[in-house]
Formats: structure tokens, C-alpha cells, sequence
């Protein structure tokens, strides 16, 4: 039984329609209750099964119908996240080179701070062999000088027992002269007792046994005479002596 022509029947899809501007269908899609659509395709997901669009490189722009991911042109990929760092062979030597300028640098460095410890070393032992140097001079000229004190020490003492020799002549002679001792007294000659020294400089004093000589064998060479004894006391530059032991 036929239709009267009036509102559509809510149970059938809607008819497909035209975009106004475009003079094509679009695709029908029905809206069945308690069914959901299936998400269109991605034409880039196609690219593997042949199937070609419009892409535009994004190296070179140029736009191109293709199945693959890869710009006929230039051969950039379409895929940005797929985009290879191709070097140049400029920039591959300009890298190299910066390398080995820094290990030339680097070495450089180490040769200079070798140079310097080896310098400062050096300078270090020349210092410590000059201050030896110094110290031993210092020592020498030391040792020098309290050679010529103890030298002039001992010719002090020296003039001291001569003075003793005098005095004890002098005195001997005296005696002589009234009638004492007998003359004539010849020399007189004054040596250290107990093993003393008059280069012994660390004794204070010293003991002497003095002898006036009045007679001598020429015989024999021997000599005889009055024996004196005598005390000498160094640090005063004095003496005292008597007759006898």
C-alpha cells in the first residue's frame, strides 16, 4: 500500500547529503541506536599498503603524491620525528680539529706545569745549596777567628811566663847580690808542673817550677841552679813565685 508523502519514518537512517559547494556525497554513515561509529582512517597509517596522498616535504616543500615516507625530491621523511643530523665533512674537520687542538692545549698545559715544577725544584735545591754554602762559610770564618783568638790567647801566656822568667832572674840575682845564693846566675827557665800546658786555654791558672841557673858541665851539657816555684793565674795576666819547692 502506497505512502502519502509527509514526515520521514524516525526508524530509517536520514539520506545521504551533498556539502553545498562540492557537487559530491559524502560518505553515508548510519546512526543506528546503540551503535558507534568506527574513527575514520589516518591516510598516513596507508602508507605501508600502497595507498598515495598529497605530502609536503618539510625539508624542501615540495609537494608530492607518494606511498612512502620519504620526499622523492630531496629524500628528507616525511616523519619529523624521524629526521636524521647529517655532518658535513666541514663541520666533521672543524670538530676534529677543536679535538685536537684540546688534547694539543691539554698536553701543552701538562708540559708547562712540568717545566715549572722542574723550575721551582730547581730554584728550591739552588736556595737550600746557597744557604749551605753560607752556613759553611759562616763556619769556616768561625772557626777562623777563634783560631786567631786562642792564637793571640797563647802568645799573651807566653809573654807571661817571660815575665816570670825575668822577675824570678831578677829576684835570684838579688840574692846573689847579698850574698844569699851563689853567682852568677847564668839563666833562668820556668816550665809547667802536673802535666799543664800553656796551650792548655780552658785552665784559669797554672803551676810553674822555675830554675836560676848558675852553674853548667860542658861536659855533660847538664845545667843546675836555685829552684824556684811559681803560680800564674791567666785570666789577670799575674804571678807570684818564692824560693824553693
Amino acid at each position: 500500500m502506497a505512502r502519502a508523502n509527509g514526515p520521514e519514518d524516525a526508524s530509517q537512517p536520514p539520506a545521504p547529503s551533498t556539502p553545498p559547494g562540492t557537487g559530491e556525497v559524502s560518505a553515508f554513515v548510519p546512526a543506528w541506536p546503540g551503535v558507534t561509529p568506527a574513527p575514520a582512517e589516518d591516510p598516513f597509517d596507508n602508507a605501508e599498503a600502497g595507498v598515495t596522498w598529497p605530502r609536503v616535504c618539510p625539508r624542501c616543500s615540495v609537494q608530492a603524491t607518494v606511498a612512502g615516507g620519504f620526499c622523492p625530491n630531496c629524500g628528507a621523511s616525511y616523519d619529523k620525528s624521524r629526521k636524521r643530523i647529517k655532518l658535513s665533512k666541514k663541520t666533521v674537520l672543524i670538530t676534529l680539529a677543536v679535538l685536537l687542538l684540546a688534547g694539543a692545549t691539554a698536553g701543552s698545559i701538562a708540559a708547562v706545569q712540568h717545566a715549572q715544577a722542574v723550575a721551582a725544584e730547581e730554584e728550591a735545591d739552588r736556595k737550600a745549596q746557597a744557604a749551605a754554602d753560607a752556613a759553611a762559610k759562616e763556619r769556616a770564618q768561625a772557626e777562623e777567628e777563634a783560631a786567631a783568638r786562642d792564637d793571640a790567647e797563647r802568645a799573651v801566656r807566653a809573654l807571661i811566663v817571660a815575665g816570670l822568667e825575668e822577675s824570678v832572674q831578677e829576684d835570684a840575682e838579688g840574692r846573689v847580690t847579698e850574698g844569699r845564693l851563689d853567682g852568677p846566675i847564668q839563666r833562668t827557665e820556668c816550665t809547667p808542673l802536673g802535666g799543664g800546658s800553656v796551650d792548655d786555654l780552658t785552665a784559669r791558672t797554672g803551676t810553674f817550677e822555675c830554675i836560676a841557673v848558675n852553674e853548667k858541665d860542658d861536659a855533660t851539657g847538664t845545667e843546675s841552679g836555685y829552684v824556684f816555684s811559681a803560680t800564674v793565674n791567666w785570666d789577670e795576666a799575674s804571678y807570684s813565685w818564692h824560693l824553693g819547692r
